[in-house]
């Protein structure tokens, strides 16, 4: 059994009793210490599943309030448990090897297969205490506990427990809760419960019936396929049932694409052609076709870059569309690279034909990084909970800084939408790697040291690598473009509340922010020539960048 499996499951136990240690003891503590457990290394024993399954969980659970009325710690019990099942493991090596001709083999049943019945409506299934707490957490109001329990539902849940959570899907809880239940159940694979996902698509709030259709993707069973065809055509996929939503939209045919069957692929076709006229959700549908086919994501990098042409590439399964210009204006032969994201209407092509053109007029390279739905489907927030965003963009700039030579160590960054949250947490989490950005946001990151990421600072259970320097966080060149917005709205909004959290750090440790705040007016063309502005002119000229002394006209 691998390092991995055995730090799993035995942090699986320390869970379990820290939830009731909290509980019974003193329930304000139970949120802190399940996240202080998630991040506790805990090391490998080298024993059997079935021992540590088992024994150790199974005593942790009949043990465990015994030994905290005995003033015993969690990991006092653990290690005292730990210790008898590694002696009762080598005592069952030792009567193994004395007894050769005896031979144990255990069969653990296959990732996608059940053997539960889907319960009915009117019947109770046996509780599962431990799995419920974790709900229970997860519908809280606390951000920090509902990532806490979402994760620890995603390491503890079994094929075994389908049932209880799908029984626990139709009692319905806070949305939080359901979005984690649903998540593990998507992760299970199991289409025996397509039938409880679609009661939540027909009476779930907008985000849930997003992530059911995720989770129908997930299952891949043709089942649902009609309902997701319906859903990406914008059509009554039953009675009095339409879903408009972008989102949702993007995820049913990515959800098809998945499923992948001739069915599928033959909604995908009619949905093309019927939605040629939408750019976005066809490159999506586009994309989703590949993948039903196997063709997607493409593994190939791209290797060569010819100045003054636009390269289509792909790195690491990513699409971007990059230029660098023949001319170079600067005396070491390399221009620096401008960047700009895009948002959730993925209107790359635009975005790259309008920052092609303030690129060419300072000799820069340009960059569109194309982050797909598929790969990518939270990048505003680095697609924490999957394929990292920020680490496969950073991977990217450093590799045409050596492919395309260009420079690389810092990067101009515009970001609007989705596009401004990604560039928003760049630059506070990587600001070291930034030159200058420009952002209008969705939902910006706050300053906030003890909420979790991607709401504030400190790295959840998915990101432990992620950190932070208030300081330098507030010396980054920054523009923020805000709203006008009335006294109340603005203590509402994510991006007034950062500007907020830079103010208290700047009158706390005396630090004279780079960050500025401008208001967005009402021409387009004006906040642009605001932008514009902000990046190539003014202070850049102390950055030596040669080229980008002359302000734009």
């Amino acid at each position: 059994m691998s390092y991995l499996q055995n730090h799993l499951l035995l942090r699986k136990a320390i869970f379990g009793l820290r939830l009731r240690q909290g509980s019974r003891k003193n329930p304000q503590r139970t949120t802190a210490d399940t996240r202080s457990v998630l991040s506790t290394p805990i090391p490998c024993l080298g024993s059997k599943r079935t021992f540590l399954a088992t024994k150790l969980i199974s005593q942790v659970t009949q043990m465990g309030v015994t030994n905290i009325k005995r003033g015993l710690s969690c990991e006092m019990i653990v290690l005292i448990l730990t210790v008898a099942v590694f002696c009762e493991f080598l005592g069952a090596v030792i009567s193994q090897a004395q007894t050769p001709t005896a031979t144990t083999t255990t069969t653990d049943q296959p990732s996608g297969t059940s053997t539960f019945t889907l319960p009915d409506k009117n019947t109770n299934p046996k509780e599962n205490v431990s799995l419920q707490q974790i709900i229970t957490l997860a519908g809280s109001e606390d951000y920090n506990s509902q990532l806490d329990a979402y994760f620890a539902l995603e390491e503890l849940a079994t094929i075994d427990d389908l049932a209880f959570l799908v029984n626990a899907l139709r009692k319905g809880n806070p949305p939080q809760a359901q979005l984690a239940i649903i998540n593990v159940i998507g992760k299970l694979k199991d289409k025996q419960a397509i039938k409880g996902l679609l009661f939540e698509l027909e009476n779930g709030k907008l985000e849930v019936k997003r992530a059911v259709i995720r989770a129908l993707g997930d299952i891949g069973d043709d089942f649902a396929g009609i309902y997701l065809y319906k859903i990406l055509l914008e059509e009554e996929w039953k009675p009095a049932q339409i879903i408009t939503d972008w989102d949702a939209r993007l995820q049913a045919a990515i959800a098809l694409g998945k499923i992948g069957t001739g069915d599928s692929i033959g909604r995908l076709l009619a949905a093309r052609e019927r939605k040629k006229n939408d750019p976005g959700l066809t490159k999506v549908i586009e994309w989703s076709l590949a993948l039903a086919q196997h063709k997607f994501p493409q593994t190939k990098d791209t290797t060569e870059f010819v100045r003054g042409d636009t390269i289509v590439g792909v790195f690491h399964g990513m699409q971007y569309l990059f230029f660098q210009p023949v001319i170079r204006g600067n005396k070491d032969n390399k221009p620096w690279v401008f960047a700009c994201v895009h948002d959730e209407t993925l209107n790359f092509a635009k975005v790259y034909e309008i920052c092609l053109n303030v690129a060419q007029k300072h000799k820069m390279a340009m960059l569109v990084p194309i982050f797909d739905p598929i790969q990518f489907s939270d990048y505003g927030n680095f697609n924490y909970r999957g394929k990292r965003a920020d680490k496969t963009f950073l991977e990217l700039v450093d590799y045409l800084g050596e492919k395309g030579d260009v420079r690389s160590r810092e990067i101009f960054l515009l970001g609007v939408g989705r596009g401004g949250d990604f560039v928003h947490r760049l630059s506070v989490f990587y600001p070291h790697r930034i030159a200058r950005a420009a952002i209008r946001a969705q939902d910006y990151v706050g300053l906030d040291t003890e909420k979790y990421f991607p709401l504030g600072l400190k790295a959840n259970p998915y990101t432990s690598d992620l950190r932070y320097n208030m300081r330098d966080i507030l010396k980054v060149d920054l523009a923020v473009f805000l709203p006008e917005l009335e006294k109340l709205e603005r203590r509402e909004h994510s991006g007034f509340r950062f500007m907020s959290g830079v103010e208290h750090e700047v009158e706390r440790d005396g630090i004279l922010p780079r960050i500025k705040e401008y208001p967005l007016k009402k021409r387009a063309k004006d906040n642009w020539n605001g932008i514009l502005e902000f990046l190539f002119t003014g202070e850049v000229e102390k950055r030596n960048v040669g080229h980008l002394r002359n302000s734009p006209e």
